[in-house]
């Protein structure tokens, strides 16, 4: 457990990459984003196995409306959901259009 959470407010690039899960976007990555209010690149590369698939709505709530310098981002973001769970599962076209506006 990382107990400093003061705003790392120097920062003005950082790029996230792993190669396992991501277990905890929520309580971790989330978190230490908005500890980078003055972030103007952001580079993300994960695969996300736990969570709900990460949108574009997704990304805007939790990290784009929080670094409000950021002027360019890559992400490659591989979601995927257990097989008796993919009931509800939205359409590659339904996760583009959450993009749109981004």
């Amino acid at each position: 457990m990382i107990k400093n959470k003061r705003k790392l407010a120097n920062l003005k690039r950082f790029m996230l990459t792993l190669e396992s899960e991501l277990l905890i976007y929520n309580n971790f990555l989330i978190t230490r984003l908005h500890r980078m209010p003055n972030l103007q690149e952001l580079s993300l590369y994960f695969a996300n196995h736990i969570a709900p698939i990460i949108n574009g709505n997704n990304l805007e709530a939790n990290i784009f409306n929080h670094m409000t310098k950021l002027k360019k981002y890559e992400f490659n973001i591989r979601s995927t959901i257990p097989f008796n769970n993919q009931f509800h599962l939205p359409s590659n076209e339904d996760i583009q259009n959450t993009f749109k506006k981004l």
